[in-house]
């Protein structure tokens, strides 16, 4: 799915035997879309060779929006790691600290994707996420890799 705006990013971030994340977003489900292209572009050599062929749906519940985005990557990194799902496509809906969203991927084939590290935890070290100017958003998130 594309950007709502041209101004949403994501720019990885090195940390002392880490890595991590800096996003900027036109709203709250943008910055959460970009978290997702950052983690799987930090996970893989080539996240464009992804498939959008099948279709899971998750719901999040969280008591704020930075552990919601903690939990929102550390779900993805659980459907990598554990059953093997990559998601290219993630229609997504926040209201308030819950996420709703459907994901569109296929199963990990190692002929077709190149992994580049595993990213053993996302961590609450130096997390922030904040909204600025209005409806604008950002973030900083830290993975242990």
């Amino acid at each position: 799915m594309k950007p709502d705006s041209e101004t949403a990013s994501f720019n990885l971030l090195d940390h002392t035997g880490d890595t991590g994340l800096i996003l900027r977003a036109p709203s709250l489900t943008e910055l959460f879309r970009q978290a997702a292209h950052g983690f799987y572009a930090v996970l893989l050599e080539n996240p464009a060779a992804v498939s959008a062929r099948d279709v899971q749906e998750i719901t999040l519940e969280e008591d704020d929006v930075e552990t919601l985005l903690v939990s929102w990557l550390t779900e993805l990194n659980y459907h990598f790691s554990v059953l093997g799902n990559l998601y290219r496509e993630y229609e997504l809906e926040i209201s308030g600290t819950q996420l709703k969203a459907g994901l569109s991927g296929n199963k990990f084939d190692p002929e077709r994707h190149q992994l580049l590290r595993e990213i053993k935890a996302i961590t609450f070290h130096q997390l922030e996420v904040r909204q600025i100017e209005d409806q604008n958003w950002t973030a900083r998130v830290i993975f242990d890799i």
